[in-house]
């Protein structure tokens, strides 16, 4: 699955697992310098999809109501207690836009170092990725934002630009391991 910002297909097929095995290139923590993923060709530092982001010009750009009730509508969906727009860039993750509480330094910067990306796996496969318990899964369980901040489930869907490049990701993010489904909807008293 895949949210397209204009109809075509996914740039990348392969899922997270595979990358890990058919690249090879270094991913190292921000905080301990200590290597998390090793792969030889890095998706997110496809200069095709750098290209196709930084026409955006999305980055680094004000907050936008069109974006803020996208992840207010994901966050009440599915019930969770952060939702992000995410954009990847090959050194970070910018937050185009935010839904609940996320750690003050990641809202005062907007945006994390690419070493504490989740997203950063959804882009790189160009599939949704998911993760139910941050400590068990194997691409983030080292993850500062895991470890350091607590992030105990994600699950995200690529952001697609028309020539189908991964851009970034709409996500949402839970302190708690869990299943994700769609929560009940409300629709008041009756």
């Amino acid at each position: 699955m895949a949210i397209h910002l204009a109809a075509s297909a996914p740039a990348f097929n392969k899922g997270p697992y595979a990358a890990l095995t058919e690249n090879q290139y270094s991913c190292r923590s921000f905080f301990t310098g200590q290597e998390v993923a090793t792969l030889s060709e890095d998706p997110v530092a496809d200069p095709a999809r750098l290209e196709a982001l930084h026409a955006t010009m999305l980055l680094d750009t004000p907050a936008e109501e069109g974006f803020d009730q996208l992840t207010r509508l994901a966050r009440e969906t599915l019930d969770a207690p952060m939702a992000l727009v995410s954009l990847v860039d090959h050194d970070r993750q910018f937050f185009k836009s935010h839904s609940g509480p996320i750690p003050e330094d990641f809202a005062a910067q907007r945006g994390t170092a690419l070493s504490h990306s989740f997203c950063r796996h959804a882009v790189a496969s160009g599939e949704a990725f998911v993760v139910e318990d941050a400590k068990e899964h194997p691409l983030v369980k080292d993850n500062p934002t895991a470890l350091e901040y607590g992030v105990a489930a994600y699950a995200g869907v690529p952001l697609l630009s028309a020539d189908g490049q991964a851009l970034g990701t709409l996500c949402v993010l839970d302190t708690k391991p869990r299943k994700w489904r769609l929560a009940t909807p409300q629709f008041g008293d009756t």
